[in-house]
């Protein structure tokens, strides 16, 4: 057999019982196939993030939590005013509103599947024109545009392989609300940044259109039958509440009864007589061929269905139940923080993916209309110690020097190490850089005496 044979042949393999049907057509997960249901239309979207309190928290809880310990500003040149330079960029973020809009951008990213942040800095020149940093007169507000005010058919795109921007836009057709009115403005990519949702593979044969290919999908996309599964379990559990307790009538000769003339008014009549007589006497008096009963339904076993709904959901937005719900998980000696530590470890992936890229390019945006220093960004932990933890630190980094020491001078002591030695081990050459800075020789004055 050739090569050529021997690379074209189709092989394949796998369980198969014919007996039981497993791998065959009688196997009913091999009729199981993957199929597009569309995507959700943007009055669905805010349908959902308006009356679905649960599909709000999915969108909402992430960026709260990117947003909620903020950021501190480290500098690398600065060695001294590093709070005045620190508290400059407090105050121009505070002046931008940063924490409420960014927070806003990210929330309406994830719901619509992207967009672009509009920056207001006032250059003197027109929307369409390059920002000029440097004649920036007022950098006044941040303004979030959704995708679906981005006319994507008219974006302007770099068509020019020589270019930095090959392959992306150029200029933004954005859609502003005015009182009633819309207007169109085109926007150079100087003035913007872009936020994305979830990025899903490009490829020719997708159906799925350019416009969602670019900016990506909502987060809503991949919940929705979640979504629609939890809202049916809870409508189907309601209507149980309302029939919890049903009565149960039977009639002798009760189809001869209908088939009368007026019949089911009799029986409407004798129903109403049944429970008049058993309000007023808390009893019934029925014939020898009538009987009634008395069903009460069973909620056995529901808690544990809606739990399995509550972690599938929990599965598909990546949150924990903890956090999602409020409730801890089942199970011995479950308290959560495992799910509670890998969803911290998400939300810090965020942070540098989504969120730091816009602080740099705010800070660096600052730094040179100011000719200040570019501030490095770093996150503060989401997780914060108890006052009660921060002092059993302490105490026990102070036990781990206290061990050091003795140690230190145990060695000294037998002559194993000199103080000397010692001194370069810890301090390096921090305690000569004093004595140089203060005038004095290599060695520190005695504790208690004056050089």
């Amino acid at each position: 057999m050739d090569d050529l044979r021997i690379k074209n042949m189709v092989k394949n393999d796998g369980w198969k019982n014919l007996f039981t049907g497993l791998g065959g057509q009688a196997d009913k997960k091999s009729h199981t196939k993957a199929r597009p249901d569309g995507f959700l239309l943007d009055v669905e979207l805010e349908t959902i993030y308006s009356d679905d309190g649960l599909g709000a928290n999915i969108i909402d809880y992430l960026p709260e939590d990117m947003m909620k310990r903020g950021w501190t500003y480290k500098f690398e040149k600065q060695k001294e005013g590093m709070e005045e330079l620190s508290k400059e960029y407090e105050d121009f973020f505070n002046h931008i509103e940063a924490y409420d809009k960014l927070t806003e951008a990210l929330k309406w990213s994830r719901l619509y599947g992207g967009g672009v942040l509009l920056l207001g800095a006032y250059d003197g020149n027109d929307l369409s024109e390059p920002l000029n940093i440097r004649a920036i007169k007022d950098f006044e507000n941040l303004k979030m545009i959704p995708r679906n005010n981005i006319m994507y058919g008219s974006i302007k795109w770099q068509l020019d392989p020589s270019l930095p921007r090959y392959g992306l836009p150029e200029y933004y057709p954005l859609t502003f609300r005015v009182g009633q009115d819309f207007i169109v403005k085109t926007v150079h990519h100087s003035r913007v940044i872009e936020l994305h949702g979830i990025k899903i593979p490009i490829s020719q044969a997708s159906i799925i259109s350019p416009e969602y290919r670019y900016w990506g999908i909502s987060e809503l996309q991949r919940v929705q039958d979640k979504l629609k599964d939890v809202a049916g379990a809870f409508g189907s559990l309601s209507q149980m509440l309302h029939e919890l307790s049903v009565g149960k009538f039977k009639f002798m000769d009760l189809a001869e009864i209908l088939s009368a003339p007026d019949g089911d008014k009799l029986i409407q009549k004798r129903l109403q007589s049944m429970d008049l007589m058993k309000s007023t006497f808390h009893s019934l008096i029925m014939d020898v061929g009538e009987d009634y009963i008395r069903e009460n339904a069973t909620f056995a076993g529901i808690p544990e269905v809606m739990y399995q709904f509550f972690m599938l959901i929990c599965s598909a937005s990546s949150y924990p139940m903890t956090r999602l719900f409020g409730i801890s998980p089942a199970g011995l000696n479950s308290t959560g923080d495992g799910d509670t530590y890998r969803y911290y470890d998400k939300v810090e992936s965020e942070q540098k993916r989504k969120l730091l890229p816009i602080l740099d390019r705010l800070t660096s945006i600052y730094s040179e209309w100011k000719n200040i220093e570019k501030p490095i960004i770093e996150f503060n932990p989401l997780e914060q110690m108890t006052e009660k933890e921060q002092a059993e630190l302490a105490e026990k980094k102070a036990l781990t020097e206290k061990t050091k020491a003795d140690t230190y001078q145990m060695y000294i002591d037998m002559g194993i190490m000199t103080p000397e030695i010692v001194e370069e081990l810890e301090f390096g050459n921090t305690l000569k850089e004093i004595n140089s800075k203060l005038g004095n020789s290599n060695e520190l004055p005695p504790v208690g005496e004056e050089k």
